[in-house]
């Protein structure tokens, strides 16, 4: 085997509504980084692009229909089985109705503003520098 592993796409939603972004806690049953805070998001399936997955993925997480917007920052990390990934945030907003319906990846929810950003623990730092990303390409597009 020569370790060289295919390169997956993770789609992040970066879900901007009133000044403050939605992140969601790690439920146990995710069996990773269970506790953790992080935008809603996840993997790229066959035939699916980073867009059409950053919409599918934010309705399963959250319950929440989003407009896809700019993708604003990315980055790169591995699984904990050693699958490189390439992970892209996207700022999105709610259409229409803005309550949120966690499936069972998450077991909380939170809006936030910026200056709570550093309060939230814990949350990895690719995470936290992906949600600051978001926030800046808010402020610079205002």
């Amino acid at each position: 085997m020569s370790g060289n592993r295919e390169i997956k796409q993770c789609a992040e939603a970066f879900i901007y509504e009133g000044g403050k972004v939605l992140i969601a806690r790690r439920a146990e049953s995710e069996g990773v980084l269970v506790g953790y805070w992080e935008v809603v998001g996840g993997g790229v399936e066959d035939g699916e692009s980073v867009e059409e997955a950053v919409v599918r993925e934010a309705c399963e997480e959250s319950g929440l229909k989003i407009v896809c917007g700019d993708t604003f920052h990315n980055f790169s990390f591995n699984l904990t089985d050693g699958t490189p990934m390439n992970s892209y945030a996207f700022m999105c907003t709610a259409s229409g109705i803005t309550d949120v319906i966690l499936n069972e990846e998450h077991d909380e929810y939170r809006w936030i503003g910026e200056e709570e950003l550093d309060s939230v623990e814990p949350m990895t730092d690719k995470m936290r520098g992906l949600i600051k990303a978001g926030f800046k390409y808010v402020n610079i597009n205002k």
